[in-house]
């Protein structure tokens, strides 16, 4: 039996070599000959992340299924390691590289490869990884008073921080400069990005009671044209254009 991943690394596929009937010919003696060949059958396949079920795993014997469910527990532990590994290098997002034969030559030349991982194997490359968000600290002061008032700030000082924020957005977008708008942040990114925007949003209507709808009529012209202002030129011609980042900003410059 073979053992491989997918190429997406979400599942285990298990196939195993028969022999079919593809003909017949006649011997020396006169009596007729079948002709078989070789192919591959797949017989098993289950998620990574769960145990495999099913009558054919049912039918294997113990320590057939034991290997096969141990080979795959390894390739997910190599993956999960591969993940935190990234993190701690500051990497987010990506997808597992799957060995195939022509994986030596897009990735040999990767500090993470595997050169002992077999065709069907995981690698131990996450492709398409990118830099997460640089998050700042703040020192706090020495004074406990000084820290109870630098905490409590003015709606407009929140409404200001809140349009910086944006701002640092856009400049953490402009770093990655061999992506695009459209994939400059990680899937896991924007959803942090997006829970803490509906943090705010919800206390400015479920909390305060008042309807989105109320908002949009008497703001919405005025926010329009500042995000059009904010795309027209300068760094924040980078959500406006398709090209590379990095392509964008270059022309700026000539």
């Amino acid at each position: 039996m073979q053992v491989k991943l997918n190429s997406s690394a979400e599942e285990v596929v298990v196939r195993k070599t028969v022999a079919r009937p593809t003909g017949k010919i006649k011997g020396v003696s006169g009596r007729e000959r079948k002709i078989f060949t070789n192919t591959t059958k797949e017989v098993l396949r289950w998620r990574i992340d769960e145990s495999p079920s099913g009558p054919e795993f049912g039918q294997m014997a113990s320590e057939k299924w034991w290997e096969l469910e141990s080979w795959a527990w390894d390739q997910r532990r190599k993956i999960q390691e591969a993940y935190e590994r990234n993190l701690e290098e500051g990497l987010v997002g990506g997808n597992p590289v799957v060995v195939s034969d022509k994986t030596h030559k897009l990735y040999g030349d990767h500090p993470h490869y595997d050169r002992t991982a077999k065709v069907g194997e995981f690698s131990g490359v996450i492709a398409g990884a990118r830099q997460r968000l640089i998050k700042r600290t703040v020192e706090p002061s020495e004074s406990s008073e000084a820290n109870e008032l630098a905490e409590v700030r003015s709606t407009e000082e929140i409404a200001e921080g809140l349009r910086l924020a944006g701002l640092d957005l856009i400049n953490a977008m402009a770093q990655r400069k061999e992506e695009t708008r459209l994939t400059a942040f990680s899937k896991e990114e924007l959803l942090e990005l997006y829970k803490a925007e509906r943090i705010i949003f919800y206390i400015l209507t479920r909390g305060v009671g008042v309807k989105q709808r109320e908002y949009e009529k008497e703001t919405r012209s005025e926010v329009e044209a500042s995000y059009r202002e904010l795309t027209r030129d300068g760094v924040g011609r980078i959500l406006r254009l398709k090209k590379k980042i990095g392509d964008i900003l270059d022309s700026k410059k000539r």
